[in-house]
């Protein structure tokens, strides 16, 4: 407990932060970051090609969410969209795998395009 001393002071050093437009961040602010590990390739020359290297990783509590297989993949966009056509949406999957596999820097990038979420983009294109 504060006594009226200590009650003072910390009401003064509220004022003087406040006069300083320096606000208090609510307890339940939280900051969520989305990143992938950094690379170490030919295009850093050894540097890492990614902001989050180990050492900030470090400052972060983070959970590791593995990608989705290909059949756990095919399930959330049949759910999300059951009228897509399943042979097309085979046919997609089995060449974004082929991307995502590949050990090519350019190749690899191509494969981000085809997220999950963009391989719904045809069915709602279709369905819309």
């Amino acid at each position: 407990m504060l006594g009226v001393h200590g009650l003072e002071s910390h009401i003064a050093a509220q004022a003087r932060l406040a006069s300083l437009r320096i606000l208090r961040v609510h307890p339940a602010f939280r900051i969520i970051a989305l990143a992938r590990p950094a690379t170490f390739g030919a295009h850093g020359a050894g540097k890492p090609t990614a902001w989050l290297t180990p050492e900030v990783l470090a400052m972060f509590l983070y959970h590791y969410v593995r990608p989705l297989s290909e059949q756990e993949e095919t399930e959330v966009l049949l759910t999300l969209a059951p009228r897509m056509d399943r042979e097309r949406l085979h046919q997609l999957l089995a060449f974004a795998n082929l991307l995502r596999s590949s050990t090519d820097e350019i190749v690899m990038s191509l494969a981000s395009a085809l997220s999950t979420r963009y391989a719904r983009r045809p069915d709602r294109r279709v369905t819309h």
